[in-house]
């Protein structure tokens, strides 16, 4: 967003402000203007190489110069954007509102929304621009891309409907059928999949990124031999990230070599490519190899932060290390991010008992976790978990029950219950949910000693 903006010679050339600016008439005004633009150019130069925390100090020191000099605050709201500072680029951008197209207000304010992850705030700023721009196809595309982003499932509806609205205002929209594809495939709608697919193909069948597309769509269905087909036409037409990130996906794991040259190739291509990074840090960690898949999801967060996915698996990769701190605050991002996602709720309940911390707020996230979520075996079971911690031996027996009625299968409820049991006294009832645990799971006793419950 800041070099294609940045390419336009600022705000002012891209017409994004509505009035123009007089020269400062006193000679101490003049000078400050004078040093303010020299700072504003070094800032160019600096943010063109990506250089954003210099750019950032140079614009700092312009608009110390010159409070009132636009371009400079204009470019550091792209400069701090790409910092991440979410909240600084808006309050830049509400200064320079008043002076601004409404409708460009709006759309820049929106995709900083999106680039800082606070999804609802960008879904309430685009539907004022529909308001606004009622019959605007590019509108309603970006509200639903908003509510797609966010990754909560009770948005996906509302977003599809945006879509189908964007597509009936505007059907050569293209983006639209990339990205409500992802989405129906992710439903596994084999005929709305395909019926989108064919309808993007039919205005553009020389797209490379329409065939890589669908070959990634036709890869969430299943159906393999059909995929690798359109991946051999986009490849075809030209290189493309996409297509090779789906080839490597659907790489079998035995194939490291081949699954690896994939993702090299398309991080060639794109080296800020989250998702690749995010790929290989899943095969690394099922191969075992953790501090590479580590080193990938910080690359995947670097590049973009908001990664629901890669936050959850640096979580997951803290949780195995024994960094339960860590994988705690990146479980709270999510749980802001999604406070109606019960699993969330559990995975903090589940990550602060194996860890033995905060046994009261692991319990009260459990709590949490069962309103959203009445009856789920996995929450009961790590509640029953968190008793257990506390030496609520009888409440712990009364959590694995009912999470056992649900799942008699879980082998972690058996031994808890069995460890339970035994200390409560009854030896012969304990051994018997420990024996069928282990008869389950071969090595859940190596597990809990992991965890330091020992029966």
């Amino acid at each position: 967003m800041y070099k294609s903006i940045i390419a336009c010679a600022a705000l002012l050339l891209c017409g994004g402000v509505t009035a123009a600016q007089a020269a400062p008439a006193p000679s101490v005004q003049v000078q400050a203007r004078r040093t303010a633009e020299a700072l504003y150019d070094q800032a160019r130069r600096q943010g063109g190489a990506d250089d954003f925390a210099s750019a950032r100090t140079s614009l700092d020191d312009a608009l110390k110069q010159d409070p009132t000099f636009d371009k400079a605050r204009f470019m550091r709201v792209l400069v701090l954007s790409n910092l991440n500072e979410t909240d600084a680029a808006l309050a830049d951008l509400a200064i320079l509102e008043p002076r601004m197209v409404r409708e460009r207000f709006l759309e820049l304010k929106g995709e900083m929304l999106l680039a800082g992850g606070r999804y609802r705030e960008g879904v309430a700023t685009y539907t004022d621009l529909i308001a606004l721009k009622p019959d605007s196809a590019d509108a309603y595309r970006r509200r639903a891309h908003m509510r797609q982003s966010s990754e909560v499932d009770s948005d996906i509806p509302a977003a599809l409907a945006d879509y189908a609205k964007a597509l009936e205002l505007d059907p050569s929209l293209l983006k639209v059928y990339a990205l409500r594809g992802e989405i129906l495939s992710a439903q596994r709608d084999d005929k709305a999949t395909e019926e989108n697919y064919q309808a993007w193909l039919a205005r553009a069948p020389d797209d490379a990124n329409a065939h890589s597309a669908y070959a990634s769509a036709l890869a969430r269905l299943g159906k393999i031999d059909k995929a690798r087909t359109e991946i051999d036409r986009a490849l075809a037409l030209a290189p493309d990230g996409q297509a090779y990130l789906t080839r490597a996906r659907i790489t079998p794991e035995d194939q490291r070599d081949a699954f690896l040259a994939d993702i090299d190739r398309a991080l060639a291509l794109d080296g800020s490519d989250t998702f690749a990074y995010e790929l290989r840090a899943q095969r690394r960690y099922r191969w075992g190899q953790k501090d590479l898949a580590m080193a990938d999801i910080e690359a995947a967060l670097k590049a973009w932060p908001e990664s629901y996915g890669a936050r959850m698996m640096r979580s997951r990769l803290n949780q195995d290390a024994g960094r339960y701190d860590l994988a705690v605050e990146d479980l709270d991002v999510l749980i802001a991010r999604e406070p109606d996602n019960g699993s969330l709720y559990n995975s903090r309940c589940w990550a602060r008992a194996l860890g033995n911390i905060d046994l009261d707020k692991a319990l009260a996230d459990c709590e949490a976790g069962l309103k959203l979520s009445p009856g789920s075996a996995a929450i009961l079971d790590s509640r029953a978990f968190v008793k257990l911690r506390q030496g609520n031996l009888a409440g712990a027996i009364i959590d694995y029950d009912a999470a056992l009625k649900v799942r008699p299968d879980l082998a972690g409820s058996l031994f808890g219950r069995g460890v339970a049991k035994r200390r409560q006294g009854a030896k012969a009832a304990g051994e018997l949910d420990l024996a069928a645990a282990r008869k389950l799971q071969p090595d859940i006793d190596k597990e809990y000693a992991g965890y330091g419950v020992t029966p």
